[in-house]
């Protein structure tokens, strides 16, 4: 593994994940880069976290060799970042790499909401939409 990652490859099913994070315990240092091998049982959800800002978006591309993946990311491709720095991916079965399928949005789609005053007085919230990776992670 290169570009200072460590993680867990869990194998499941119907779907494998696989979970990287930067090795820096202090959790201040990000990486721009990373290559590691996975022995994929399934189609996988990659993700990354503590990934550097790229305005160039991230690529991953992937090489088969004796039933392993070797997994390279680069600055530069289609894959974009989360606000927090998470880069997350689809790599199927045979290597192929896509974009993650969106997260199905919450029953009320975040919706903001008056109270009345007999509740609280006008009070105005926000239910925040909040988005989950498939993987079971």
């Amino acid at each position: 593994m290169t570009g200072s990652v460590v993680g867990v490859h869990v194998l499941s099913s119907p779907r494998n994940a696989v979970v990287l994070f930067g090795a820096d315990h202090a959790a201040t240092a990000t990486t721009s880069e990373a290559t590691y091998v996975v022995e994929q049982t399934a189609d996988a959800d990659h993700m990354i976290f503590d990934m550097s800002p790229s305005a160039t978006g991230y690529a991953a591309t992937t090489t088969a060799s004796n039933g392993k993946l070797t997994v390279v990311v680069t600055q530069g491709g289609p894959l974009a970042l989360t606000a927090q720095g998470t880069l997350s991916f689809t790599v199927k079965a045979n290597g192929t790499v896509a974009a993650p399928a969106p997260a199905p949005a919450t029953p009320d789609g975040g919706s903001s909401t008056t109270v009345p005053a007999s509740q609280g007085g006008g009070v105005t919230t926000t239910s925040p939409a909040t988005k989950s990776a498939n993987g079971g992670c």
